[in-house]
């Protein structure tokens, strides 16, 4: 888990609680090292749309593991008409993006709401998320998080050449 799940598992009550503090890989390594294929089943508890595959990974290395699928996101079909209107009128400088999918559908409703975000800086936590706005150049600027975590995603947007500015 990241640190932010870890923490609230700690606050839930949970004695052992480790934080793979970045990616599925990550979470895989982590489960990896200080796990033994054979102490029993491990479970991971997902949503229904994931970015990597923890349990697959573990059961090519000999773990019992599997996916339970505890929520859906589903993805808004237009942007409030205040950040719509915002994002319009420019009074957006930056978007801070944390998955592939919710990158897609930011893009595609700005979009279709009659954003220019040519004047916005899109701010990702991971190289998958920035290769999700594809090749066209509709962003200022793209920039992408040193680790995949919110700590590292805020330190980009305390270090942009124009300060933190305005945020979606």
């Amino acid at each position: 888990m990241g640190d932010r799940t870890a923490a609230a598992a700690r606050e839930l009550g949970f004695n052992t609680v480790r934080s793979a503090a970045g990616d599925a890989d990550d979470l895989v390594r982590l489960v990896a090292a200080e796990t033994r294929p054979h102490a029993g089943l491990l479970l991971h508890a997902a949503g229904a749309d994931v970015a990597g595959d923890p349990a697959g990974a573990l059961a090519a290395q000999g773990f019992t593991a599997r996916r339970l699928v505890l929520y859906r996101a589903v993805a808004a079909d237009t942007l409030l008409p205040g950040v719509r209107d915002a994002l319009v009128a420019g009074a957006v400088d930056h978007v801070l993006l944390f998955s592939p999918r919710s990158a897609r559908t930011f893009v595609n409703l700005a979009v279709q709401g009659g954003a220019d975000l040519g004047a916005v800086s899109a701010l990702c936590l991971s190289p998958a998320v920035a290769g999700a706005l594809g090749d066209a150049p509709l962003f200022r600027h793209v920039a992408v998080a040193a680790h995949p975590n919110q700590a590292a995603l805020l330190d980009l947007l305390a270090l942009a050449p124009d300060g933190p500015g305005r945020v979606f």
